[in-house]
């Protein structure tokens, strides 16, 4: 049985040998939990809940969902860890779940609404800034901005630029070739572009 598992809980630095967990790689983690510690379970959930927690809030905009879905994705991970191969690291694999599962709701959410999430991003021209640029300025304009993008636009932007994934990660958590990652990076940046500029914020 999967632990149960809180954002909120205490988390105990627990030590392998003298170690601390904390100090060891994130596939060593992987593998004491498969080879009977547990115990170890807890230092991997500190490490990424916060940050599948944010990038599932910005997918779906409903704290409560998120709440729900990241303990989905822990579960999900505590069940699948043995079949877990280390071709791609955890980290990826972790985002690959999340990416997955907060999908799967949207898709159910949204399957009565005949809405081409993918329609308005199309429409705007432009060349688009660097995104560090845009993230100084006002965080709150770039984030109503970010939110009128599709969820499979969105999902790239949050995932190279607020979590570090290369082009190659991305296309293995979101499943699709890196082109399309490309293709849709460039159509991302275009809108925000555009939609910034009306706001007033573009340099």
């Amino acid at each position: 049985m999967a632990p149960i598992l809180n954002q909120e809980a205490g988390f105990g630095d627990y030590t392998y040998k003298g170690q601390a967990l904390s100090s060891l790689a994130d596939k060593q983690i992987v593998q004491l939990i498969n080879s009977g510690h547990e115990d170890a379970f807890p230092e991997l959930y500190h490490r990424y809940s916060s940050d599948i927690y944010n990038y599932i809030l910005r997918l779906v905009s409903k704290p409560n969902v998120a709440e729900d879905l990241l303990q989905e994705v822990f579960v999900a991970v505590w069940q699948g860890l043995d079949a877990f191969k280390q071709e791609s690291s955890v980290k990826t694999w972790l985002f690959r779940i999340s990416h997955n599962k907060t999908m799967s709701w949207m898709r159910t959410f949204y399957r009565n609404q005949e809405v081409d999430q993918d329609a308005t991003i199309d429409a705007v021209d432009g060349l688009a800034p660097d995104m560090q640029t845009l993230l100084s300025w006002r965080a709150e304009m770039v984030q109503e901005a970010l939110n009128d993008l599709s969820a499979n636009h969105r999902s790239v932007i949050e995932l190279f630029y607020y979590h570090g994934l290369s082009y190659a990660e991305i296309s293995e958590v979101i499943g699709c070739p890196i082109g399309t990652v490309k293709s849709r990076m460039s159509h991302a940046m275009k809108y925000l572009n555009g939609i910034l500029t009306n706001f007033g914020l573009a340099p």
